[in-house]
């Protein structure tokens, strides 16, 4: 490939903003379609993830286009919600804005890891991100706790059943299926055994009693997504220039009072 994979999204955040600063609906939906592909890269440990992120860009997007001039401005559609007093519903695109950009402030955390902590594995990479991004919005699935059984060779068993008592990004289309879903890493071996553990040891498998798998070799996803460019100063640039748009994203929803909802 020419360049790293993250080039389509640095070209794409140029446009984002219009020369009024106006966050333009399109632009912005756009460079998270760029995010997709980096994300494909992690393989079956970010499957979910890359689900549930399409799954908000779609409801945003077509949103948009049932109206483009309408919704050219990425928060009119927040603030037609907000006046309907709609916003806070499950499938609203008010929601769909905000766990959008709070799984991108997750995946944007991830990068900032890989770059500036190159002696972490990825598992450990991807942990500390959630920690510090997602982890505040679960709700009382973060703190509960549930019982899992599986058998070793059924890892698609342990997956449905994590599925179904979860809530990772829980407003994704993914929901209608599974009223709770949302894994982050579904990628998991385990022994044959009942495992009794808080929804955010699943990120801490150090802690559980179990063999989970779930992230790609550090290297080998580096080598991947470098292309023939330089890897790091993109990602360098990709955190830099974006984490301001989604800081402004949350800034308009805090003004509106959509910023610190939970998962339900």
């Amino acid at each position: 490939m020419e360049g790293t994979v993250f080039a389509p999204a640095l070209e794409g955040i140029k446009h984002v903003k219009s020369e009024e600063g106006v966050m333009l609906t399109r632009p912005f939906l756009d460079v998270c379609k760029h995010i997709l592909p980096i994300i494909e890269k992690f393989g079956a440990a970010m499957a979910l993830v890359k689900s549930d992120i399409g799954g908000n860009i779609t409801r945003l997007e077509n949103k948009y286009l049932s109206n483009p001039t309408k919704y050219t401005n990425l928060y009119s559609m927040v603030q037609e919600e907000v006046e309907a007093k709609t916003a806070k519903g499950s499938s609203s695109c008010t929601n769909g804005l905000l766990w959008l950009t709070r799984a991108m402030d997750f995946l944007v955390a991830l990068f900032r890891n890989l770059l500036e902590h190159q002696d972490w594995a990825m598992s450990q990479a991807c942990s500390d991100s959630y920690s510090k991004t997602l982890k505040k919005w679960h709700g009382w699935i973060a703190s509960s706790s549930f019982t899992v059984t599986v058998s070793y060779t059924l890892k698609i068993s342990l997956l449905k059943l994590l599925i179904r008592n979860s809530c990772i990004f829980p407003h994704s289309s993914h929901r209608a299926k599974y009223p709770y879903s949302g894994v982050v890493f579904p990628s998991v071996e385990i022994m044959s055994q009942t495992v009794k553990c808080s929804f955010s040891s699943i990120f801490a498998s150090n802690n559980m009693n179990v063999a989970m798998k779930l992230s790609p070799d550090r290297k080998k996803f580096m080598d991947v997504i470098c292309g023939t460019g330089d890897i790091n100063s993109d990602i360098e640039k990709f955190c830099t220039t974006f984490s301001p748009l989604l800081e402004e994203n949350h800034k308009f929803l805090a003004s509106v009072g959509m910023d610190e909802l939970k998962a339900s």
